[in-house]
């Protein structure tokens, strides 16, 4: 299945309604979605394996959502989801326990 849709400003409910299917149906039904704003100031790729990647113009807007998905107790994860996740540099743990920052 392939295709987009457009929402304005004032679709958010929309958009939170497709977002909220896509994060639990996507996975039953291997769907993807791509969530690009009109200014593209970011990229959210949200994937069937219950992942979502986010790509941001700038570091401070990464630093500033990675911040406060971990004080709301949502840190990035340090292992792939499941077996037929695709490992990228990061993604696991050195020796000392710190994450590779490579992958962000």
């Amino acid at each position: 299945m392939r295709g987009a849709v457009g929402f304005n400003s004032t679709d958010w409910n929309e958009l939170c309604a497709m977002l909220f299917l896509q994060v639990t149906l996507g996975p039953c039904v291997h769907v993807d979605a791509i969530v690009i704003p009109e200014n593209a100031s970011a990229i959210l790729y949200l994937e069937h394996h219950q992942v979502v990647w986010t790509e941001f113009r700038d570091q401070a807007s990464l630093d500033s959502v990675i911040a406060a998905m971990d004080r709301a107790g949502y840190p990035l994860p340090d292992k792939p989801p499941d077996e037929t996740f695709k490992s990228v540099p990061g993604m696991s743990k050195g020796s000392d326990g710190a994450v590779d920052d490579t992958w962000r």
